[in-house]
């Protein structure tokens, strides 16, 4: 069963786990909580994630605490800082400790037969998680339990991926419209998916409008724009019969918080893309929607993509 499988299962298997504060959605007081401070949200789950300025990166490790919390049984967010807390002594983080492995190994890998590189993903944000707590500070091993139980699944050659086959993308192709022939076009050039547009959850898209990413228009950029009549004849000689492509940007104008570098990066279609992008621009101008739409908003949605 591939990772996908399991991802849709544990949705509705986790969607009983809560991520707001037990003391606030129980009883329901008026006052200030002192467990939440007012925002209503699980203090150890708010901690976990406050930090990560990648949308995708807190959609994940939300979805990795709460399967971490189903398999303990938990139903709350905020017990994964309490129930191992049982002694009040070192005993305690061996319980943790000896759970988090459990979870790694019997769940993860001969459960769900995950890949070395997926567990690695698990215990990785489960350790973030509690160490921005400072829960678990020097008392959990997480390097010993890194190199001593992170194991491939036996038998496992290769992660249990199932792509799209060539007879399986000219089905799509074969019965999908020009908009998504061009997107499919522009996907198997070699971009990444998250290059064209950027899976958000719904309820983040509300929250942070802004970080909605779409390759945009005005990214696209012939590949021999800027060439001169000389660099054109020159480059004619090189490569006779060569076709235009386009020049993408993707991730343009996005910077990483963190460190401020621009995350901007070149990508050329093909061809084929390059012919059917134009083909879909042109039935879009003929529409008349690209006139409709405000140069600055010109991106993906136009292609009846979102």
């Amino acid at each position: 069963m591939t990772n996908n499988t399991y991802h849709n299962q544990t949705a509705s298997a986790t969607a009983h786990i809560k991520t707001e504060c037990p003391d606030c959605y129980e009883k329901r007081s008026k006052s200030v909580c002192k467990s939440c401070g007012g925002n209503g949200i699980a203090r150890f789950y708010y901690n976990a994630i406050k930090s990560a300025d990648n949308l995708v990166t807190k959609e994940k490790r939300r979805r990795h605490l709460k399967e971490f919390a189903n398999y303990l049984g938990l139903n709350y967010l905020q017990e994964l800082a309490t129930f191992f807390r049982i002694k009040g002594t070192d005993e305690d983080f061996v319980y943790l400790e000896e759970r988090i492995i459990d979870f790694v190994v019997k769940e993860l890998r001969e459960k769900r037969r995950s890949a070395n590189k997926t567990q690695a993903g698990y215990l990785s944000n489960l350790q973030r998680s509690y160490e921005l707590n400072r829960d678990t500070a020097r008392r959990i091993p997480w390097d010993i339990i890194r190199t001593e139980h992170l194991r491939h699944p036996v038998g496992l050659k290769s992660c249990e991926y199932n792509p799209y086959e060539h007879s399986k993308l000219k089905i799509l192709y074969d019965n999908s419209n020009l908009q998504y022939k061009a997107i499919l076009a522009v996907l198997v050039s070699g971009m990444r998916i998250g290059g064209l547009y950027e899976n958000i959850t719904f309820e983040n898209r509300r929250k942070y409008p802004d970080r909605l990413h779409f390759l945009k228009i005005k990214d696209l950029k012939l590949s021999t724009a800027g060439f001169t009549s000389d660099d054109m004849r020159d480059f004619g000689l090189a490569l006779p019969g060569y076709t235009d492509v386009y020049r993408m940007i993707i991730y343009a104008d996005q910077v990483n918080a963190k460190t401020g570098r621009s995350e901007q990066y070149p990508c050329y279609c093909t061809p084929e893309a390059f012919s059917l992008i134009n083909q879909m621009l042109a039935k879009r101008q003929r529409e008349g929607e690209l006139d409709a739409i405000d140069k600055k908003y010109r991106d993906l949605e136009c292609w009846g993509y979102a």
